[in-house]
Parts: C-alpha cells; structure tokens; sequence
C-alpha cells in the first residue's frame, strides 16, 4: 500500500487522537502478568484476528490469531491491542525502523525498578530527568513482547506548556515513538498526506535507544514532536544509520509494535476497508503503511 500511497499526492486527512496501539507478542500469557497483574491494565477484549483485517495488514497467514485489548487502569485514553504470533529471530527492542516505543503516564516512575524486578519487563535505562528538564522524569523497560515502553511522569511545571499528567499511578499512553531512517523525508511525508506540522528537530539523549546499537549512552540523536490532538502526541527520532527495516516474515507479522490507530478527519480516501473490531466497536478503518513499515489505521 505504501507504494500506491506515495503514488497520489492528495491529503489523506488529518490524523488526531491515538484509539489504540497494536503490538505483536509471543504469549498474551506473558501480557496478562505483566501489564494486567502488575500494572493493573484491564482486560476489555478477548478475540480472533478477522481475515479482513489480516488482509488489510498483508498478513493473511495471521486471520485466527488469538488477540487481547486492555485499557489502563482508568479506563480513559488509548487501548492496546496485542495479537499473538510468533516472534521473529533476533527481534529487539528499539533495533529496527517503525514504530518503536510507548510512552506511559505514571506518578512514580522510579518505584517501577523494583516492582517490575523479575517480570516480563526488561529494564533498559533510568529512571532519569529528561535531558534539560528537571521536571519530567522517566525510566525505560522492554516489555514481554520486547516492545519499548517509557514510563513517564510529567511535574506540575512541565504541565504548565500543556503536558498531562498521570490521573492514577500507572495511566495511559500519551506518547508513541517512530524511530525513522530519514527524518526530513519522515516529516516531509507525514506533512504532505496528513497535514502534520511538527516542531523543530534538535538533538538529544536518549540512552535506551543508544544501548540497544551499541552506541554511547551519551549520543545525541535528532527528534522532533507533533501534537496530534489534546495529550496526544507523536515523536519522530531518527534513529542510527545501522538500524534496519522489520523483517516480515511472508504473509505474516512482523514482530513488536506494528500500528497505531488514529481518528482522522477524511480526505482522499486510501487502503483497505475492514472492521469493526471489537475492542472498538462500531468504526470501520483504512490501514496504510508509512515509510519505515510503520502501520496507521484511519478511524472512521
């Protein structure tokens, strides 16, 4: 589809507010321990991946596969969405292009060392101050699917540019992370086909992603932010030349976070139909593919 995409140059439409993540896993046994038993995230759908959906996503191989929703603790913000397969050799996280890392609202995000200690949840860094601001703190895990989650707190200065804060200890994601290979052709096509206006790039620290290419915890990499909608906003790093696309296996799903789903406001109308799916009942979706292999699903 990313061929046909970038054939047509009319806007897609708008990309607002984040419905849910869609993150491949080995075992929703292991998502259950972890991100239910331990983060208190809630069970709101249990499901078959339908073969429409599968088609849309250039995986039929993957129509059946048991699927699993949880929302946070809550209830408000983003789902995710996690569908068993499995995991493809030498996958980690933060190592290839696409979608990359969650970023999680929490209270206290240095007291998730210790509770997380022996789970799923694979410490990578921190918990530290973000890089020039004292006030929000953050520390990184790989979670059983070896997706990168930030848990993140956000302090009443930094609240004061916009930024929400965590309503319960842990809370919902509010951050998704797009590590690209270029990222002036990343923002020149997310501007193009949905009208994103993102803020200028500048470099920073970001020591998880420097660990997992075995770089110096103290590498500068170029990132810059868009605001999607209200405590909804995507980041787009660019990530070291070494890093690679996702191997997809053919037919199938490529391991880690795949997609994300966003309202939109439409415009020219692109990629397949299917849905709904349960754990959003009633909306009807469009899948395209980004430039690095991230997935979009376009809520209707």
């Amino acid at each position: 589809m990313e061929g046909a995409l970038l054939g047509d140059k009319a806007l897609l439409g708008k990309l607002g507010a984040v419905q849910a993540a869609t993150i491949i896993t080995p075992s929703l046994d292991a998502i259950r321990d972890s991100w239910v038993r331990l983060l208190r995230y809630r069970e709101i759908a249990t499901f078959t991946l339908p073969q429409d959906a599968a088609i849309a996503w250039q995986a039929p191989v993957a129509a059946g596969s048991s699927c699993m929703s949880i929302a946070p603790p809550n209830g408000s913000g983003p789902i995710l969405r996690f569908v068993e397969r499995p995991a493809v050799t030498g996958f980690r996280a933060l190592a290839t292009l696409g979608w990359n890392a969650l970023e999680i609202l929490v209270q206290e995000p240095d007291g998730l060392v210790d509770l997380l200690a022996g789970s799923g949840f694979r410490h990578l860094s921190g918990p530290a101050n973000l890089q020039g601001m004292a006030d929000i703190r953050a520390v990184q895990f790989a979670d059983p699917s070896n997706v990168a989650v930030y848990f993140t707190r956000i302090g009443d200065e930094a609240a004061t540019s916009g930024l929400p804060q965590a309503q319960t200890p842990i809370d919902r994601l509010f951050i998704t992370i797009l590590g690209t290979s270029s990222l002036s052709a990343t923002r020149k096509f997310y501007a193009q086909y949905f009208g994103m206006e993102t803020s200028t790039p500048h470099p920073a620290r970001i020591s998880g992603l420097s660990k997992s290419n075995g770089l110096d915890p103290e590498t500068q990499h170029e990132l810059c932010v868009a605001k999607l909608a209200p405590g909804h906003l995507l980041e787009i790093d660019q990530f070291p030349s070494m890093v690679q696309r996702r191997e997809v296996p053919t037919n199938d799903l490529p391991s880690g976070l795949i997609s994300l789903a966003f309202t939109w406001e439409a415009g020219n109308k692109q990629g397949p139909t299917y849905g709904p799916l349960p754990d959003l009942p009633g909306r009807l979706m469009r899948y395209i593919i980004g430039l690095d292999g991230e997935g979009l699903e376009l809520v209707s």
